[in-house]
């Protein structure tokens, strides 16, 4: 089913009225084209469990995070494993572990810990391989300008130059020429990893947007949708 939260739209397929958790606030992430994997989030309290949904629609329940954590970031690695990055798990407190899921297997492995704990952060599989992982808030409620980059053959993050503006709730998406967008909050920037350095903040016309969802259209033009506050049903297209 697809929907809201707990209010699913049924699409008439096996497997809709079998009980599910409820994963709060993440997203899906897809697998070889078939299987959707959805891992985390928040149901009475943040969940550790992950859940791998067939194309059949049916829910296969598989083996839990180390960690419970909702406000993660989530990444499919060169690999096909996921990587998962922070998160909270009382809602205040950030953490700075890392987990990798194999889905050959379904089981999780921890892996080298960020170098902020950090929570409401984005991440985004750049081309050379490496995650890019920015903003966010710390345990003490701080938004993050830092930004860092996990390397998966050597297990280890690596430091960026910060972002020009703190950030958090915001996106980061994949540019048809290898750079990385970030946006949120009516405005957006731009890092390019050949010179390893963020340009200068843009000005995005219309609604300030955070927790929405962004995709990078065909024509090369970035599209955000959705979001928290007064901006749910509004839609904001950015020319980088």
């Amino acid at each position: 089913s697809t929907g809201y939260y707990d209010k699913p739209n049924l699409l008439g397929e096996e497997g809709e009225d079998l009980p599910k958790m409820m994963h709060y606030y993440k997203e899906a992430h897809p697998y070889y084209g078939h299987d959707v994997l959805v891992a985390g989030g928040k149901g009475t309290a943040p969940l550790a469990s992950s859940e791998l949904f067939k194309v059949d629609a049916i829910c296969v329940p598989m083996n839990p995070m180390a960690a419970a954590r909702r406000h993660h970031a989530a990444s499919i690695l060169p690999s096909g494993k996921l990587l998962v990055a922070g998160g909270t798990t009382d809602g205040n407190d950030a953490l700075a572990s890392c987990e990798v899921l194999d889905p050959a297997t379904g089981t999780w492995a921890s892996a080298a810990s960020m170098n902020v704990a950090r929570r409401e952060h984005a991440a985004v599989l750049m081309p050379d391989g490496n995650v890019l992982v920015s903003g966010g808030v710390t345990s003490g409620g701080m938004t993050q300008f830092s930004a860092e980059v996990y390397i998966e053959s050597s297990n280890q993050w690596i430091n960026v130059p910060n972002m020009k503006l703190n950030r958090y709730s915001h996106t980061a998406s994949l540019l048809h020429d290898g750079r990385v967008i970030v946006a949120s909050y009516g405005s957006a920037e731009i890092y390019n990893p050949a010179t390893n350095a963020w340009a200068d903040p843009l000005t995005m016309v219309g609604p300030s947007l955070e927790d929405h969802s962004a995709v990078v259209l065909g024509d090369g033009r970035l599209m955000l949708v959705g979001g928290g506050g007064s901006a749910k049903n509004s839609a904001v297209l950015f020319d980088p």
